[in-house]
């Protein structure tokens, strides 16, 4: 059975250990990080936190639902690494492109977790380093 962040397919992901890393979800997030994403993923919208009530989000945003995300704000170049398996992510990684500045576009045989618990983390070491080393090579500050 799969679900919407893990592959249980032990040839894409460490499967063995999924018991060990589920101990510690969700360690570094909070109960409203994992609505905001339910929100997403029902939505189909990329938009601000719901926070259930008209007047709620009256007082956060100045309106009574939350609005959207304006993509064209982020004028910085920016790399998109996303998996083939299918998952609530898996068609993220092309739109994403399409409205951002985006220097690196990779899809990989993977789902969205499978970044952190893969058995194939090649692309940590091949291609995220590399934009990294990219990037660093335009910056004013490779002298530290």
């Amino acid at each position: 059975m799969d679900s919407i962040l893990f592959s249980m397919d032990s040839s894409v992901d460490y499967t063995e250990r999924f018991a060990t890393y589920l101990s510690f979800m969700p360690s570094g997030s909070s109960l409203k990080t994992f609505i905001h994403y339910a929100q997403l993923i029902n939505g189909q919208v990329f938009k601000r936190f719901d926070f259930g009530t008209g007047e709620d989000n009256l007082e956060k945003y100045g309106r009574d639902q939350p609005t959207a995300y304006d993509l064209s704000d982020i004028t910085f170049s920016t790399s998109i690494f996303y998996g083939d398996v299918l998952d609530v992510f898996s068609t993220d990684g092309p739109q994403l492109s399409e409205q951002l500045e985006t220097l690196f576009v990779h899809e990989y045989h993977q789902n969205h977790m499978s970044f952190m618990i893969g058995r194939d983390m090649k692309w940590l070491e091949k291609d995220l380093l590399n934009v990294i080393n990219l990037e660093n090579s335009k910056s004013c500050y490779t002298n530290y």
